[in-house]
């Protein structure tokens, strides 16, 4: 009572301006903040322009008259922070638990932004941090000589980590990757909490050993930056003999194998030699990554064989071409004792010797180059196509045949009545 009279004596313009001043607590909240859908606007940080709406992939610096419009717009609002590396919450480990194998990390970069966005149910804003996380590295892939990869985009709620709800509008994440020819999804689009995102992309040529992509939340803003690991392919040559008789007699198999490679099938290596033949100068691999090609020697000495594909990592083959010395000494020995199997030799061994030793290091050196005379012989005969001993036998054939045709007959052979 006591109080009411002292208001209704108080004189009229002390009155009217009781009546309107604000309280102080009243006075400086508004003087500091407004508060819309839950979201709290630091009035400072609107006079730094800090504060960012993204309203699809539109930016657009908050102020205080547009603050209403994009809190009724469900507009995402942005506000930098640092960047950290940060355990990635239970939730979202469970999640990555489920995705492919090669893809589980503990440790993600939490992107120097603390997002705010409405959630679908409750229609009031989140705090959110944006999780990034690699999955893998960036693999070259031979089919479409690129290399390839992806990584990982999530939203985490900082006040309940837990917390998977959906959002009322998507939260867009912008991707700058350096050179890529594909990038997929982009802008990223997430719209649900605690749920991973694989980012694609593709990138025709890389070098060093990381690939370095920026992430941000403002279309506008440089962004933080992931390095992803990029494994180097590398082929291997090996051979069935790195020794092998030289003069164009010796061969042997080139096998080429791809490692660091997400898809070698279909890839063309190409091949060189210094000295000999290739039967031919590029293989393309199969899908085990594997392609093999035949060497041929030209001389004696050796030979280092190459691949001239220069995205590619090798060490050259070395291949000994060894003077064919044993070659010849099992083909002459294999032509002698031919000749002397032959009735016609050991009638006449000096004659005959001369023609078996001749005629078998012909035919085989023929045979050796490819010449398959044994065939219409001996049909279901299956002689290795090297080795001394296979030489020797193939020289004693070529004897047995070659001393019947070539040395004449005696005058009593051709006397003789045919049977």
């Amino acid at each position: 009572m006591l109080l009411a009279l002292a208001v209704t004596g108080m004189p009229a313009n002390a009155q009217e301006r009781s009546a309107t001043r604000p309280t102080t607590s009243s006075s400086v909240r508004e003087a500091s903040e407004r508060v819309r859908g839950g979201y709290t606007l630091d009035q400072q940080a609107v006079s730094t322009g800090s504060v960012r709406a993204i309203v699809g992939d539109r930016a657009e610096t908050v102020t205080l008259a547009n603050f209403d419009d994009k809190a009724d717009q469900a507009a995402v609002f942005v506000e930098k922070d640092a960047p950290a590396q940060v355990a990635i919450p239970a939730a979202l480990s469970q999640a990555m638990s489920q995705l492919p194998a090669g893809t589980a990390t503990r440790i993600a970069t939490q992107l120097g932004y603390t997002l705010s966005a409405k959630g679908k149910d409750s229609q009031a804003y989140k705090k959110l941090r944006a999780l990034l996380a690699p999955s893998g590295g960036l693999l070259f892939d031979g089919a479409s000589g690129r290399y390839k990869g992806s990584f990982l985009l999530a939203l985490a709620n900082r006040a309940d980590p837990s917390d998977s709800s959906e959002l009322a509008s998507p939260v867009s994440l912008f991707v700058q990757a350096p050179g890529a020819s594909a990038l997929d999804p982009s802008p990223v689009k997430l719209t649900r909490l605690n749920q991973w995102q694989a980012v694609t992309l593709e990138v025709p040529g890389i070098s060093g050993p990381v690939y370095r992509i920026s992430v941000s939340a403002d279309p506008q803003d440089v962004g933080n930056t992931l390095e992803l690991t990029v494994s180097t392919p590398r082929l291997q040559l090996s051979a069935a003999n790195t020794r092998i008789d030289g003069w164009g007699i010796g061969k042997t198999q080139i096998t080429v194998s791809a490692v660091g490679m997400s898809v070698a099938e279909g890839y063309r290596v190409q091949l060189s030699t210094e000295r000999g033949g290739l039967s031919s100068s590029s293989v393309a691999l199969d899908a085990s990554g594997h392609g093999s090609v035949e060497l041929r020697s030209d001389s004696s000495g050796g030979t280092r064989v190459s691949v001239a594909n220069a995205d590619l990592a090798v060490v050259p083959l070395e291949i000994r071409f060894d003077p064919p010395w044993l070659f010849a000494l099992a083909a002459l020995s294999g032509g002698l004792l031919g000749a002397f199997l032959r009735g016609k030799g050991r009638a006449r061994w000096g004659r005959a010797l001369g023609v078996g030793a001749a005629s078998g290091l012909l035919m085989a050196l023929a045979y050796a180059v490819g010449i398959n005379w044994v065939e219409p012989l001996l049909p279901s005969a299956n002689i290795a196509g090297s080795g001394e001993a296979a030489v020797f036998v193939l020289a004693a054939i070529a004897a047995l045949v070659g001393v019947a045709k070539l040395l004449p007959k005696t005058e009593d052979e051709a006397a003789a009545p045919k049977a």
